[in-house]
C-alpha cells in the first residue's frame, strides 16, 4: 500500500510540476526579434540600451547584480551568453520564445495576441527595475523623456 501512495505522489508530482517549469517561456535575443523587427532593431543599435555591457569594467563585468542590468534574461551566476549581453528587446518586453510563435503567423499576429502569449508592453516601473537608486551612477529618472529616446515601430504595424 505504502508503494502505490509513494507512486500516486511521484505522478501528482510529475503532473503538477513539469508542466509549469516546460511552460516557462526562454529568452531568445535580439537576433531572433531583428529578422522581422529591422527598424527597431537599427533604431536600438543606437541607444546606450545596445551597448550597456561594455560599460562594465573590472569587478563590475562580474557582478552578478551589475551583469543583471547590463545583460538580458541573466539566470543571476555564471558567464554571460555573447548573444544575450547589452539590454536588448526582451529586458523591456518579456522572454519571447512564447509571444514570437505568434508573431511568426504574420497574417494572424496582432500586438493583442503577443501581450495573451507574454509580451510585456513596457511601463514606468519595468524601467526603474534598473534605472533605480541601487545603480552606482543613478540619475532622476523621467520617464516620459527616457522613453522617447528609445521610441521604436514595427516594421509593419498590426492591427488590435
Amino acid at each position: 500500500m505504502k508503494l502505490l501512495v509513494s507512486i500516486a505522489a511521484c505522478l501528482v508530482m510529475v503532473c503538477v510540476v513539469v508542466p509549469t517549469q516546460a511552460n516557462a517561456a526562454d529568452y531568445v535575443g535580439a537576433g531572433k526579434c531583428k529578422m522581422c523587427h529591422k527598424k527597431a532593431h537599427e533604431k536600438w543599435e543606437t541607444t546606450k540600451h545596445a551597448q550597456a555591457f561594455s560599460v562594465l569594467q573590472g569587478a563590475d563585468a562580474e557582478n552578478p547584480e551589475c551583469i543583471a542590468c547590463h545583460a538580458t534574461g541573466y539566470p543571476g551566476s555564471g558567464p554571460v551568453a555573447e548573444e544575450m549581453k547589452n539590454v536588448q528587446c526582451e529586458a523591456c518586453h518579456g522572454p519571447g520564445s512564447d509571444y514570437r510563435k505568434v508573431m511568426m503567423k504574420k497574417k494572424e499576429y496582432t500586438t493583442e495576441k503577443a501581450v495573451a502569449a507574454g509580451m510585456v508592453m513596457p511601463i514606468e516601473e519595468t524601467c526603474k527595475g534598473c534605472h533605480n537608486e541601487k545603480s552606482p551612477t543613478f540619475k532622476p529618472f523621467d520617464f516620459a523623456e527616457r522613453q522617447a529616446e528609445i521610441a521604436h515601430t514595427l516594421d509593419k504595424p498590426r492591427g488590435e
